[in-house]
């Protein structure tokens, strides 16, 4: 007998605020509910006393040894999200989870789930300048909690090929898992397409909006 889905929206931060990965989880959330009998929102996520200790022990490292603890992808934040999310669980038909990489990595709900991305660590710790300083207990924390994160994972969606090719490389034991779904434009309505017009001939000055916009070259 075919039931309707109820599908457990894990984010880290607010997925109704529309500033919380760049509007990303409210226009992925908007999308599921119009698709799906029920979308149940579990987050945002502020663990603690886990998440506050990480964030000084990070500001330590930095003032002292000019490194950086790479919480976001740690072993304590993970257990300290599988802590929480646990008790919130029950009911669920799959579990989504965009962005917050240790929000299931040692989570066992019983259901399916699927970690979404826009890209690999591994293949960005040479690209993103949030990564370049890490201690290196932290890169390699980073990298087990990862791949940890897609071994309990059932499906690993990227946005790209280029994040899917680096997890690909980096852990070739989860290939069979790994799905490329490129974002759409984070956009209640679509507008219309411009009118054709001439451009001068000199060279043109263009404007790049964006918020990270210098680590996006």
């Amino acid at each position: 007998m075919e039931r309707d889905l109820t599908i457990g929206y894990v984010t880290i931060d607010d997925p109704n605020d529309r500033r919380s990965w760049s509007g990303i989880h409210n226009f992925l959330l908007v999308a599921l509910r119009k698709r799906v009998a029920r979308v149940v929102p579990i987050g945002p996520l502020r663990p603690q006393p886990e998440l506050f200790l990480s964030r000084a022990f990070n500001q330590v490292l930095l003032r002292v040894f000019k490194k950086r603890f790479n919480y976001r992808a740690s072993w304590i934040m993970a257990r300290a999200y599988a802590r929480v999310i646990k008790r919130r669980t029950k009911g669920l038909d799959l579990i989504i989870a965009p962005a917050g990489l240790p929000t299931v990595t040692l989570i066992d709900p019983g259901v399916p789930i699927i970690y979404f991305n826009d890209r690999c660590t591994a293949g960005a710790m040479h690209y993103h300048r949030i990564l370049w300083d890490l201690a290196e207990f932290s890169r390699k924390e980073s990298l087990a909690v990862e791949h940890r994160t897609f071994q309990n994972s059932d499906l690993v969606v990227f946005s790209s090929d280029w994040a899917a090719e680096g997890a690909r490389k980096a852990y070739p034991d989860i290939a069979d898992k790994l799905r490329v779904i490129p974002m759409g434009a984070n956009l209640d309505a679509a507008p219309a397409p411009p009118e054709p017009r001439k451009f001068p001939p000199e060279r043109l000055k263009l404007l790049m909006l964006g918020v990270n916009w210098v680590d996006k070259g």
